[in-house]
């Protein structure tokens, strides 16, 4: 059941982690033993949360294990599975500290990532603070990619720039850090309830409550790879997305923001995951991908120029398709880092 009202931060910890989780312990054994090993020295600073969705696997004695290991974990398991957007409600409402990281359970924070964290939720106030993250399949460590160019921690002042940096990277679970004493205490979070979308309703109150918010270069989370499915992506991704746009656009907010994100989607987002999806649509489900974006974005010039072209164009032209999508986009970023060195201020 999902509390109606948020619980605001009382305690005096900085920062929660609050994992959602259900039969998943292999997964969820890797994630714990991550923190567990960057657990000494920051003991003062950190809450960790478990929330299962009444696992029947050997989940809780998973978490009984770190718990006689040192880790202070509060553990919650539900009488019956309350589904996804529930539980991980439920993961953050329990949360009690100043920030808050909803992390999923087949997600891990790599060495050194928890430090990192708390050095820079000590520096300021922030409204949500975006960490990197990478796809791994196998090992995180081994995967881990080594060629990336001088990661930045980037302070935003300017609310559009942030959000072009971020995009519809705000919708990855586990690589926002929320504010929870910006989060506003009337967001009626079951109406989130349903979208495969619940943790906007925490991340993007606070991200418009905000003055301030970071990104983090560094790739601090490593993110389990084609885990993920059982719904429809341009289901999700495009119709319910923009319901939860189109609830902060009657609280006030102005429509401009979520039309950048919209265009990203348009314009990398969707041509990627449809093409993929007609080759092989794996445990996602099936969908009619024109009918469901051609209502939602017929008045977007990208949706015609490239998403359409995805949906509709033989496979083989589709390669070549995105491949000028590819170009164009080095070229997008090209201009957002020379934008970013106009508008950046370093943390010292």
């Amino acid at each position: 059941m999902i509390i109606e009202r948020i619980k605001m931060a009382d305690s005096k910890k900085l920062f929660s982690i609050a994992i959602p989780t259900y039969n998943r312990s292999a997964f969820l054994d890797l994630c714990l033993s991550q923190i567990l090993k960057q657990f000494p020295g920051n003991e003062s600073y950190l809450e960790l949360i478990v929330s299962d969705n009444a696992s029947s696997d050997n989940t809780e004695e998973i978490v009984q294990k770190y718990i006689s290991s040192g880790l202070p974990i509060t553990y919650i398991k539900n009488k019956e599975n309350t589904g996804a957007d529930n539980n991980i409600a439920q993961a953050f409402l329990l949360a009690t500290a100043k920030y808050v990281l909803v992390l999923a359970d087949d997600d891990v924070l790599v060495d050194g990532s928890l430090k990192t964290i708390l050095d820079i939720l000590a520096c300021g106030e922030y409204g949500v603070v975006h960490v990197q993250a990478y796809p791994y399949q196998t090992d995180f460590a081994k995967e881990f990619p080594r060629k990336q160019r001088r990661p930045e921690t980037v302070v935003y002042d300017d609310l559009g720039d942030f959000i072009r940096r971020v995009n519809y990277f705000f919708t990855f679970i586990s690589g926002n850090i929320v504010n929870k004493t910006l989060v506003d205490k009337d967001i009626a979070i079951k109406e989130f309830v349903g979208t495969n979308m619940v943790q906007l309703s925490w991340i993007l109150s606070a991200l418009f409550n905000s003055q301030r918010n970071v990104y983090i270069g560094q790739n601090l989370v490593a993110a389990k790879g084609d885990n993920s499915g059982g719904y429809q992506v341009c289901r999700v991704f495009g119709s319910n997305l923009n319901k939860v746009f189109d609830y902060f656009i009657k609280r006030g907010i102005q429509r401009k923001y979520f039309d950048i994100i919209n265009r990203r989607l348009l314009f990398s987002f969707f041509p990627t995951m449809i093409r993929g999806l007609r080759k092989n649509k794996g445990k996602y489900h099936d969908e009619d991908y024109y009918a469901t974006l051609r209502p939602l974005f017929g008045s977007y010039i990208n949706f015609w120029i490239f998403t359409a072209p995805v949906i509709v164009l033989p496979l083989p032209v589709v390669r070549w398709w995105l491949r000028v999508i590819r170009n164009m986009s080095k070229i997008s970023q090209l201009f957002g880092k020379l934008n970013d060195a106009v508008i950046q201020k370093k943390l010292h």
